[in-house]
């Protein structure tokens, strides 16, 4: 399992590769790092598109996609919520679209 921050590393290329600009919370002395609004780690923009992206390892998918769901339930919340998870052996992004209807939408990034 890689560490959180080469997942970023991996994402901000990504984001790079296909024209977005990004912002994440620093990392601060006492904590490795502040989710956005509590559930998310970058927010990506191109032009008038705005991601929120929760990043993960491949493993914790589920989990992070609940963090998620939990979040939209508890707000109003109307962005556009993504979960990337980096597979670290076959060597891509999962990605999955979640709306506020618990609608799911996966995408195999290679």
């Amino acid at each position: 399992m890689p560490k959180d921050y080469i997942i970023k590393k991996y994402l901000i290329n990504r984001l790079d590769s296909l024209g977005y600009y990004y912002w994440y919370p620093a990392r601060t002395k006492f904590k490795s790092q502040i989710d956005v609004f509590g559930a998310f780690d970058i927010i990506a923009f191109k032009n008038d598109f705005i991601r929120y992206i929760q990043f993960t390892d491949y493993t914790n998918h589920s989990h992070r996609v609940k963090k998620v769901q939990s979040f939209l339930k508890r707000t109003n919340f109307g962005g556009r919520s993504e979960v990337w998870s980096w597979h670290s052996t076959k060597r891509y992004f999962r990605r999955e679209v979640i709306y506020k209807d618990n609608v799911r939408k996966l995408i195999e990034l290679k």
